[in-house]
Parts: structure tokens; C-alpha cells; sequence
């Protein structure tokens, strides 16, 4: 994940909380629910209302107005510290709000209207969001679903299912965030809420726009704006610009970028939202930088430092000072920009995220090879590495975590059924005593349906047998060899063609964009496709060859007896095949293209594993050089 994709997650923040308060069904039943009067409720929805236009004016109403309050209401200024809560994390001033959230925190877990309780839990997921602490933001997210579930609240309940997908966007997890954005949509689409829905349609934006398809999240950014009251919502609006631009400047499409993004800047402005400026400044910063302007850029990146560590905003803070550091390597600074990587792993050490330190150590190595500083350099890539390495195991272990889950639930209900067949039986016994004639006849009955069942029994074992045998070396969705089935193989021709001096050659193939397509047609598309690759790639290659399925979109490709020169001809084989597929579900424009990295053994003393790593390495690089292609 690249540094302007860690903005852009983060601006999402605020697109959370487009009102200060969402409205429930109708003022009587917010009412019933926070124990207050209808006019009390109306009063304080307008302040909210007003921080929608301008947070910072809507916030100093808020405070002001609970000044007035009397002590004895205290209800109401419950209410208005959840009000004023929400209207500090519009503004990004995520510290103080967390501060009130401690204050108030004891005293609303005790009161018997739960709903304090809950948006107060809400925004303490928020704001824990903004630190970076995403599995603590989970758990309170999570307590305040409960609560809202309880008060049969749809609208409650998809405010915080949109509070739960930004904080699993942040946490990298996009599909599970697109699963709680849709939940959102099909409420409000549902109530008809038309503000909300503008806020939902900007978030699946963000989905599409980190796949790679920035067309159709400029579409989905483009269409939310149509639901914005551009003279009452102007924050909002700055938000929505924002977005635009930097999904413009994804494309490359420079004009456009600063465009829109001067846009957000003057709104911001015009607003005084200083967290606003900094994220437009950034961006701007980058186009610049892009550009090749170097001071230009620093002086938008030097100017929102102040502002960044105010709002405690880490991730920005971060990714500026990274960008800070790239900046004065190229006006030949080092010192500065090693100043500014070392306060950026400073601040990466304080977030739970393995993509902040790929993104610092691969600018680090650069610097240091640019000093001619290359066992620095070295360093810097083995840890980029390392890291990466720590990336793909968590990723596996994410996914053997949920075969687990499974596995375990298939074995409590087997469990299940064999407690019901028990408790059968022990009924059965009972009636066995009726009478001497009766127990023979069961006593024979069920000796014939235990033999039965003996034999049934070793059969299934027998069958059972066969296919955990089977399962052992194959992959249960494509039917290809497996991860293990395919490395043994690959360990007994490396050892062969050692031992008979003859050729080898493995190919480590990557299916390019494949999350885009789970992520845009569903995950049973995303099978159909992994199936017709693999059926694919075995019709193109002889007898003697092999390929097998490492694990999600990965792939290994053993050929005995090949030399490098054939390679290209094999590529481009089962490239034509593929260009060839059809496959129900899927757009006929969408071509499925893969990158592939291969490795002949040229040194005898080479090990198997450095000879499988040479391979993975140039399918990394064949995916950075711009996929569809093989490099050896």
C-alpha cells in the first residue's frame, strides 16, 4: 500500500460522521430513547445540523449552548457532550474527543438509556481509528452494534456497520469493509435517507479506487456530491473534492488532480478546517513532488507539520514525513531526509500496520543507494523484505484461521448428531424391557443394523481414507496439486536434474488484479476464474510438466528438461489461451492476465529454497514493471 493510499483511508474518517446526529425514525421516538423532550431533541438536531455546513462554528454553538444548560438537566448535557463529541471528530481533533469519551465513558455505561452509552461507544471506535488502534476501535464498534440491535434501530445500526467498514478498511481487510458498506446502503437506500446515502456511495468509492479502478470510483464520488446540499453541507463537499483529486491523481491526470483539489483547499478554507488544508496541501505536495518540484512540494509538506501533530493524525504525520525525506534526497540533503525517516519509523513503530513499514523501507533503501551508501542499503532491503515475508504469512494465516473456524464447526455438529443417535439408542433400550418376545426381536433387529452399519462404516472409512489422501495432495478448489504436493515435486526435479547434469526450469505465476475481481464480481467469480486459469495453464504444457497452486492467487510451474530461451513461447501459449476464456459472471472486457517470474539452475551448490526465491523474486518484479509480461 502506497502512501496516498494510506490518505486516502484515513480521510474516511470524517465522511463517518456526515451528521452530527443521525436522525432515528421521528423527534418522538429520539425522544422516548434519550429521555428527553421532543423540542430539547429538535433544538440540539439543529446544532448539529449547522456543524454539517461548518463544524467549527457548529462546535462553538454546541459548547456555548451547553454552558446554559442547568445542572439539573443532566440528560441534556449528556446529550450535547455526544453532540459535541461527534462535531470534534468531523474536525479531526481526535485527542480532545477521546478525552471527553474518558470522561463521560463511567457515567454512561450506568445509565438505564442505553443510547448514551452507544454513541458514545461509536465515537470512541472513531476516534481509536484515528490512532491507529483498529482492533480496539473493533471492539468498541462492536459493543455499540449490540446495544443498537437491542433498540431496534436501522439506522443507528448502519451508522455504525459504516463505522465498522472504515475502520476495516483502515485495518487493510477491504472486503469485509465493502460487506458492512453494503449492509449501510441497503438501510438507508431502504429509509430513504438521501445524505447518508451520499456518505456510503463515497465510501465503496474508496474500495474501487484502492483496486485500481479509479474510473469507477471517480463515478461513485461524482454521483454522492448529487446528494449533497452544496450551500449547507459545504465541509462535506470539500471531503467529496478531496477524493476526486487524489483518485485523479492516481491516474496520472495531473490537471484534473489540482483541479479539484484547489477546490477542497478553498472550501477548507473557507471553512477553517485546518486538518482539511493539511490533507489538500499533501496531496498538492505530491503532485509536485510527482512533478519534480521539489521545494514546491516541501514548502505545501513543511506547512501542515504543526497541523498534523495538533490532530494527532500519525498516518498523515508518516506518510508526510516519508515524502519529506524522498523530497530532499533528490535536492541531495541527506541528512534532512534521514531526519525524517527516522521520526517516520518513530511514529510506523506506534501503528499496527506492516504496510507503513514497506513504504518507509522502500524509500530508505533508495535514499541510501543514491549516498552510495549500499551495506545501509542492503539493511534497509532485507527488512523491506522480512516485512513483506511478515505480510504474505499473516495473509496465510488469515486464511487458515477461517479453515480452522470451519473445521471446528463441522466437528461440534458431528458431535451433535452422534449425541441425538445416543440418546436414540438409550430410548430404544427402555422399550426393550416391554417384553421378552419384543427384546429378542430387537436384540436380532439391531444386531442385523449393526453389522449394517459396521460394514457401512468401513466403507466410509475406507472411502474417507481415499479422498483425505487425495485432499492431502490437491487442492480442494481448483482440483490442482497443492502447495505441499507441488513443492515435493519440485524438491525431487531439482534433485534429479542435479544429479543428471539436465535442465529445469520453474515459473512462479501471479494472477494480476485478481482482488479486483472478488472485490467486483463476488467470490464465486473469483473461483470460476482461479479454475479456468489452472485448466488453462495444464492444456498448454506437456506431460512431464506440473503446476500447482501455492495459495490464493499464486502459482508454481515445474518443467523438466525446458531451457530459458523456450520460455517465452510457453507465456505467450497460455497467454492466447486466456484471451480466449469465457467465463459466466464475467465482463467479456475484463481479460484475465497473469505475471510470471522463472528461475533455471545455473549453480550446482544452489539450494532448492534459494532456487524457488530467485523465481518468486522475478514475479515481484514483473508485477512493478507493469504485469502481463515474464522476466527471468
Amino acid at each position: 500500500m502506497n502512501m496516498s493510499e494510506v490518505m486516502l483511508k484515513s480521510l474516511f474518517i470524517c465522511l463517518g460522521v456526515f451528521l452530527a446526529l443521525p436522525v432515528v425514525a421521528d423527534d418522538t421516538e429520539l425522544a422516548l430513547l434519550y429521555g428527553l423532550p421532543e423540542e430539547i431533541v429538535r433544538e440540539w438536531q439543529a446544532i448539529g445540523e449547522a456543524g454539517t455546513n461548518d463544524p467549527t462554528a457548529g462546535l462553538k454553538i454546541a459548547q456555548d449552548k451547553k454552558q446554559s444548560i442547568p445542572k439539573s438537566e443532566l440528560l441534556q448535557k449528556y446529550f450535547a457532550a455526544i453532540v459535541i463529541i461527534n462535531l470534534k471528530l468531523k474536525l479531526e481533533h481526535a485527542p480532545e474527543a477521546l478525552k471527553d469519551i474518558e470522561t463521560y465513558e463511567p457515567v454512561f455505561e450506568n445509565l438505564p438509556q442505553t443510547i448514551y452509552y452507544a454513541r458514545l461507544l461509536s465515537a470512541k471506535a472513531r476516534s481509536l481509528n484515528n490512532f491507529g488502534q483498529y482492533d480496539e476501535a473493533l471492539v468498541a464498534a462492536n459493543k455499540a452494534m449490540k446495544i443498537f440491535e437491542t433498540l431496534n434501530s436501522e439506522k443507528y445500526r448502519a451508522d455504525i456497520h459504516q463505522t465498522k467498514g472504515h475502520i476495516l478498511n483502515d485495518k487493510g481487510l477491504q472486503k469485509q469493509a465493502l460487506e458492512e458498506y453494503l449492509i449501510s446502503y441497503e438501510i438507508f437506500e431502504k429509509s430513504g435517507d438521501k445524505k447518508r446515502l451520499g456518505s456510503i456511495l463515497s465510501s465503496i468509492a474508496i474500495i474501487y479506487d484502492q483496486s485500481g479502478e479509479q474510473d469507477k470510483a471517480i463515478g461513485y464520488y461524482k454521483e454522492s456530491i448529487e446528494y449533497i446540499d452544496k450551500d449547507k453541507q459545504k465541509f462535506d463537499l470539500s471531503v467529496v473534492y478531496y477524493n476526486i483529486g487524489a483518485a485523479y491523481y492516481r491516474k496520472d491526470d495531473n490537471k484534473m488532480a489540482k483541479s479539484y483539489l484547489n477546490d477542497a483547499l478553498q472550501l477548507s478554507i473557507q471553512l477553517k478546517d485546518d486538518v482539511g488544508i493539511a490533507y489538500a496541501k499533501t496531496r498538492l505536495g505530491l503532485i509536485e513532488q510527482k512533478e519534480s518540484n521539489f521545494k514546491r512540494s516541501n514548502a505545501y509538506f513543511n506547512s501542515i507539520i504543526k497541523i498534523l501533530e495538533k490532530s494527532n493524525d500519525k498516518r498523515m504525520q508518516m506518510n508526510v514525513r516519508v515524502a519529506l525525506a524522498k523530497n530532499y534526497s533528490s535536492l541531495n540533503r541527506y541528512e534532512l531526509a534521514k531526519k525524517n525517516l527516522r521520526k517516520a519509523i518513530e511514529i510506523a513503530n506506534l501503528l499496527d500496520n506492516v504496510d507503513n513499514y514497506l513504504s518507509i523501507y522502500k524509500a530508505a533503501t533508495t535514499i541510501s543507494e543514491e549516498q552510495q551508501e549500499y551495506r545501509e542499503a542492503l539493511d534497509f532491503q532485507k527488512k523491506y523484505t522480512e516485512t513483506l515475508q511478515k505480510k504474505h504469512k499473516m495473509e496465510q494465516d488469515e486464511k487458515l484461521n477461517g479453515l480452522m473456524v470451519k473445521f471446528d464447526t463441522e466437528k461440534k455438529e458431528a458431535e451433535n448428531i452422534l449425541l441425538q443417535k445416543e440418546n436414540s439408542l438409550q430410548t430404544l433400550s427402555m422399550e426393550q424391557q416391554a417384553t421378552k418376545h419384543k427384546l429378542m426381536l430387537i436384540v436380532l433387529g439391531f444386531s442385523i443394523i449393526l453389522v449394517l452399519g459396521v460394514i457401512y462404516g468401513m466403507l466410509k472409512q475406507i472411502k474417507l481414507r481415499k479422498r483425505f489422501a487425495s485432499l492431502a495432495m490437491t487442492d480442494e478448489l481448483t482440483k490442482a496439486p497443492n502447495r505441499r504436493h507441488i513443492l515435493e515435486f519440485t524438491k525431487t526435479q531439482f534433485k534429479v536434474a542435479k544429479d543428471t547434469n539436465t535442465p529445469l526450469v520453474i515459473a512462479m505465476l501471479d494472477l494480476d488484479h485478481f482482488k479486483a475481481v472478488n472485490d467486483t464480481y463476488g467470490h464465486d467469480i473469483g473461483d470460476l476464474v482461479l479454475i479456468a486459469f489452472y485448466q488453462t495453464v495444464q492444456q498448454s504444457l506437456r506431460s512431464v510438466d506440473r503446476v500447482g497452486r501455492l495459495g490464493g492467487e499464486e502459482w508454481l510451474m515445474v518443467m523438466p528438461g525446458v531451457s530459458i530461451d523456450q520460455i517465452s513461447s510457453i507465456f505467450h501459449r497460455i497467454r492466447n489461451s486466456l484471451k480466449e476464456l469465457s467465463i459466466k459472471g464475467l465482463d467479456p472486457k475484463h481479460k484475465i492476465t497473469f505475471s510470471m517470474g522463472v528461475a533455471q539452475i545455473s549453480d550446482q551448490k544452489e539450494t532448492i529454497n534459494a532456487f524457488i526465491k530467485r523465481s518468486d523474486d522475478a514475479v515481484y518484479r514483473a508485477k512493478e514493471e507493469g504485469r502481463d509480461r515474464w522476466l527471468a
